[in-house]
């Protein structure tokens, strides 16, 4: 069974996974400001759900303007973080 989100830990492994693919401090920093809510959250609902990842997606492709990941750097922190649910 698939875990029902993304824990601390396993978010902070993927900042770790980002780092070696290319991921500057900066632009990982500004990932984990789009999830720092969902990870801040205690009991069950502790971690990044999937309509969380999906929601922090898309609101990256569509603010543009307020980060500094591209389209190709979005899609792999997806696709690496969607591998942890």
């Amino acid at each position: 069974m698939a875990n029902p989100n993304i824990s601390k830990n396993e978010f902070s492994d993927s900042r770790s996974t980002l780092a070696g693919k290319g991921f500057s401090k900066t632009e990982r920093d500004q990932l984990g400001m789009v999830f720092r809510g969902d990870l801040a959250e205690t009991g069950r609902h502790s971690g990044i759900t999937k309509d969380e990842l999906n929601k922090g997606v898309k609101w990256l492709k569509e603010n543009k303007s307020k980060h500094s990941l591209s389209d190709a750097k979005i899609a792999e922190a997806e696709r690496i973080l969607k591998n942890k649910l």
